[in-house]
Parts: structure tokens; sequence; C-alpha cells
């Protein structure tokens, strides 16, 4: 028996029902909806109302058995940029620059010193995070370019 199978055993004893009955009441449904029991399950844990695939009644119970026992992993891609301005603001212009990551969603900078900076996305998946590391490397180029700073950016390989 796997992980959904498990975790719809432990509903059905939370609610005092038969195995089969919750199987065809909650689990089919979700998993002719999303594919697989385990991806409806991610997807209620990050909120996703399922109220038109599953009876009224489920609802509560299902969610509740979701948060209680469903992690959903996040993924990480980092970076390393280095920024040099030679102009009389150029505390400024970095600054700047890096203010780009603060309008991309799930990107933060950290400073590791002499003009270094880390850069780390987080999201749901890689392919969402590489999407935002490109974004905020394309504008922190563009910004530099306007501001007149050099802008240099190495990805840090996943394990």
């Amino acid at each position: 028996m796997n992980r959904e199978e498990k975790l719809v055993e432990l509903l059905a004893k939370q609610e005092k029902k038969k195995f089969d009955d919750v199987w065809a009441a909650v689990a089919e449904p979700l998993i002719n909806e999303y594919g697989s029991l385990f991806e409806a399950f991610e997807k209620i844990a990050l909120g996703t109302d399922v109220s038109a695939i599953i009876a009224k009644t489920w609802i509560g119970p299902v969610k509740e058995l979701v948060e209680k026992n469903v992690v959903v992993s996040q993924k990480t891609l980092k970076g390393n940029a280095k920024i040099q301005s030679l102009s009389s603001d150029g505390v400024e212009a970095i600054k700047s620059i890096l203010g780009e990551a603060d309008a991309i969603k799930g990107c933060v900078v950290a400073y590791l010193g002499a003009g270094t900076y880390s850069i780390a996305c987080t999201s749901l998946s890689f392919k969402e995070c590489d999407k935002s590391l490109t974004k905020f490397v394309d504008a922190a180029e563009k910004k530099a370019k306007k501001l007149g700073a050099t802008f240099e950016f190495k990805k840090e390989e996943n394990k």
C-alpha cells in the first residue's frame, strides 16, 4: 500500500467510513482531475479549491488530513552576481540593480563581500525557479548597462 492509500485509509478511520467508500468519494475524483492522488494532495496543500471535484462533506476532513500529513517541497536555484560601479553614486546604482530581485517573487539577495552577491530563487519546481532567476538576471543586466555598472552572473550547479 502506497502513502496516498495510507492517507485515504487514515481518512476512512477518522470519519468512521469504509475504505472503498472513501476511495470512491474522494480519491477517484481527485485522481481523475489531477492525474494522481499525490498531485491532488499537493494542490490542496497549496490552497487549491476542490469543492467542485469532491462532495462538500469531504472538503474539511480532506484539508485537515492534507495539512497534517503532506509537505510540499520547495526547489531552489542559486547563483553569484559580481557587480561593480565606478561612478560617484555607485552604491545607489548597485542597490538599484539588486532591487530588481525584490520585484521578482521568490528571489532573495545576500551580500557575500567584495562586490559579490548571492541570488537565490525558490519555487515549487526547478522550471519556475529558472524562470525567476533568468528574469532577474535579464533585468539586472539591463539596469547595470543603463547605469554604467558591470554585472556578471554565474549560476551554481544543481545538486
